[in-house]
C-alpha cells in the first residue's frame, strides 16, 4: 500500500469514527418524549360524593326519612333548580372529560405529547369539576337546611349502611 493510499484510508476511518461519535452524542442528548401509558379515569379520580343528600335522593327516600308535605315541596323546588342550573355544567364537564380522554389516547398512540397542552387541558377539566363540586356542595347544604336534625341523622345512617344507591 502506498503512503498516499494509507493516508486516504486513515482519513476515511477517522471521518467515519468522528461522524459516528457525533451522531451518537446527538441522539443520546435528545431522548424520546415520555407519555404515561396509564389511563386517567376522571370518574375514579373524581371527588367523593358528599355525605349530604341531593334533593332528588332525599325525595327518593321520602318514606324512610319521614318527610312532611312542605319539605317535599321545598325539596322538589330545589331539585328543579338543580336540574335547571347544574345540568349544563355537568354535561360540559362530561364533554371536556371525554375530549381529554380522546386527546390522551391519541397522544399515547402517537408516542409523543405536548406537556403544556396536557397541563392546559387537565387544568380546564379541573376548573370545571371544581365549579361543579362547589355548586353541588351549595345544593346539598340547602337540602340539609330543609331536613330536620333527626332526618339528617337518618340520612347519615342510610349512607353509612351503604343503602344510599338502592333503587337507582
Amino acid at each position: 500500500m502506498t503512503p498516499r493510499a494509507r493516508a486516504l484510508a486513515s482519513s476515511l476511518v477517522v471521518l467515519v469514527l468522528a461522524t459516528g461519535a457525533g451522531l451518537w452524542r446527538y441522539l443520546a442528548a435528545r431522548p424520546k418524549p415520555v407519555v404515561e401509558s396509564r389511563r386517567i379515569d376522571a370518574h375514579a379520580a373524581g371527588p367523593a360524593r358528599p355525605v349530604s343528600p341531593m334533593a332528588r335522593e332525599a325525595l327518593e327516600r321520602k318514606a324512610e326519612l319521614g318527610l312532611a308535605e312542605e319539605q317535599s315541596r321545598r325539596l322538589a323546588a330545589l331539585d328543579r333548580e338543580w336540574q335547571r342550573t347544574a345540568g349544563s355544567l355537568e354535561a360540559e364537564a362530561r364533554e371536556v372529560e371525554a375530549k381529554f380522554q380522546r386527546f390522551m389516547q391519541e397522544a399515547r398512540r402517537s408516542g409523543r405529547a405536548n406537556l403544556a397542552e396536557i397541563q392546559r387541558r387537565a387544568a380546564e377539566q379541573g376548573e370545571l369539576l371544581a365549579a361543579y363540586r362547589t355548586r353541588r356542595a351549595v345544593h346539598a347544604g340547602a337540602v340539609r337546611q330543609v331536613l330536620t336534625e333527626a332526618q339528617r341523622a337518618r340520612w347519615t345512617a342510610i349512607t353509612a349502611s351503604g343503602r344510599k344507591g338502592e333503587g337507582r
